[in-house]
C-alpha cells in the first residue's frame, strides 16, 4: 500500500482528492451529524493521504466524538504505532 500510495502518479492524482478539496461538503452528505454512538477518531499528524484538517471536520460533525492525534505518524496509525493504537482502542471500547 505504501509503495502504491507513494507513486508519483498516485500523489499527483490521489483517490480521495475530492474529499481533500471539499471535505465538509462531502462529509455532510454522509449524515455524520446524526451519529449517536460514542466515536473515536484516530489521526496521524503527518497524514499525507487525508490532512489533519479533515479529522477536525469529522470531530465537529460527529456529536459524541473524541479525537486522538498521533505525532510522527502518517495515514496508518494502526500499523505505524500498533501498541499505542491498540491500547487506545481497547481503552475506548472497554470504557464506554
Amino acid at each position: 500500500r505504501l509503495r502504491i500510495a507513494s507513486l508519483p502518479e498516485t500523489v499527483a492524482n490521489p483517490p480521495l482528492r475530492t474529499l481533500m478539496a471539499h471535505p465538509k461538503d462531502h462529509l455532510w452528505k454522509q449524515g455524520l451529524e446524526r451519529l449517536a454512538s460514542p466515536t473515536l477518531i484516530v489521526w496521524g499528524a503527518e497524514d499525507r493521504v487525508l490532512p489533519l484538517d479533515a479529522g477536525f471536520i469529522l470531530r465537529k460533525l460527529i456529536p459524541n466524538a473524541d479525537m486522538h492525534i498521533f505525532s510522527k505518524c502518517g495515514h496508518w496509525a494502526q500499523w505505524e504505532r500498533p501498541d499505542e493504537f491498540n491500547a487506545l482502542v481497547d481503552n475506548f471500547v472497554n470504557h464506554q
